[in-house]
Formats: C-alpha cells, sequence, structure tokens
C-alpha cells in the first residue's frame, strides 16, 4: 500500500486509501498508514478517497469514535473535515467550512428540524464569524427557497 500511497498520480492513491478504509476496523497498520495520508498535499480525488475511507471505518461507530476523536483535533485540514459539526463553525479552513455546509444540507434532507436548529445555535444572536454564516448558506441554501424566512439567519451586522 505504501508504493501505491507515494505515486504522483490521484488513482493509485485513491486505491489505496479506500482499500486502507475497509482494513483499517480490523487491522491497526493500515490505521496507521490512514492517519499519514492527510500530511501532505493531495489531489482532490484522493480527498474523497479518504473521506470514502473515514465511512468505511466509522461503519462500526462505537468503536470508531476513539479514532473519530483523534482526528477532530488534526491539523490537517483533509482529516478534520470529519469534524463533528458542531465545532466547525470557527475552523479556518474554506474546504473543512464548505465540506461541513454541504454534509448539513445533506442532513436536512433527513432531518430539516434538526439542521435549522444547529444552524440556528450556530449563528445565534450575537455577531458572527464570515466561517459560520458561509457554513449556514450552505447547509439551508435549499431550505430557504422553501422558506424565505430562513433567511433572517444571515442577516448579521
Amino acid at each position: 500500500m505504501t508504493d501505491l500511497l507515494s505515486r504522483p498520480q490521484w488513482e493509485p492513491q485513491f486505491f489505496a486509501v479506500c482499500v486502507l478504509g475497509k482494513l483499517a476496523a480490523r487491522d491497526s497498520p493500515a490505521l496507521d498508514l490512514l492517519r499519514q495520508v492527510p500530511a501532505g498535499e493531495l489531489h482532490w480525488q484522493v480527498n474523497e478517497g479518504l473521506a470514502f475511507a473515514f465511512d468505511y471505518y466509522c461503519a462500526g461507530y462505537q468503536e470508531a469514535l476513539p479514532e473519530i476523536r483523534r482526528w477532530l483535533g488534526s491539523p490537517h485540514a483533509n482529516q478534520r473535515r470529519v469534524e463533528l459539526l458542531a465545532g466547525l463553525g470557527a475552523d479556518p479552513s474554506p474546504y473543512v467550512q464548505t465540506s461541513a455546509g454541504n454534509a448539513l444540507r445533506y442532513i436536512w434532507r433527513a432531518h430539516p428540524q434538526l439542521v435549522v436548529e444547529r444552524v440556528q445555535s450556530m449563528v445565534g444572536p450575537s455577531p458572527v464569524g464570515p466561517s459560520r454564516l458561509g457554513i449556514a448558506k450552505l447547509a439551508l441554501r435549499a431550505a430557504v427557497e422553501l422558506d424565505p424566512g430562513l433567511a433572517r439567519l444571515f442577516e448579521k451586522d
């Protein structure tokens, strides 16, 4: 696997991270390799492969929770983007902010009230930074089309 990860093309790297994701839950060396992947600049396709790998790994959520918490503190945006959404409002990475907004938008399809409540608590009554507003706008883009009154959440000075 390390040979595939070290190749400059995105295709072998993508394949390697997807395979590692499948193996990581039962093979600690595979998990160790997966942890090292986001240390460098990656092709966007490899970043997506990393997200798939993490989804595979998290299939056993209770067992994966300690690893999820470890990734929450990662200095690498590629790992941090899987952070629990509650803490992403102030993340400095536009990549993480976009990922959080998109994730909330997908969750909104199944649980609209939950996402609206989350966004309301994220932007709150006090002034918030542009990253929180950006995440909120992404999260509720479709919701605002159905309920234009939600746009008031974005009217911050």
